[in-house]
């Protein structure tokens, strides 16, 4: 037990520690030019002009999103136009193959 009490830690043991010491800081140098290798950090705001959208601009965002969709729908139902012809052909395949094996063995 801490005879110090609870409240204050215990001091660690002196032996097989080195001593501390404080991190140099070395200051910039002042004849140093950008691109040097130094680090520079800036910090710059821009200004962001946000609006209230007019009729013409949320008819135009709808255009878009449903050209968007239409083109997606299309690409998928042509998708699955072109597999299911492919899918019926491996079908029919196999199940030839098999009446052909069961023939000849």
């Amino acid at each position: 037990m801490n005879p110090a009490g609870p409240s204050e830690p215990k001091e660690p043991s002196k032996e097989g520690t080195s001593p501390r010491s404080e991190p140099e800081i070395i200051p910039p140098d002042k004849n140093s030019v950008p691109g040097d290798g130094t680090a520079r950090f800036s910090m710059r705001s821009e200004r962001v002009y946000v609006w209230r959208p007019g009729l013409f601009t949320c008819i135009l965002a709808i255009l878009l999103i449903g050209s968007a969709l239409a083109v997606a729908l299309a690409i998928i139902l042509g998708l699955a136009v072109i597999s299911l012809p492919v899918i019926a052909a491996v079908i029919v395949v196999l199940v030839v193959g098999r009446l052909l094996r069961n023939w000849y063995l």
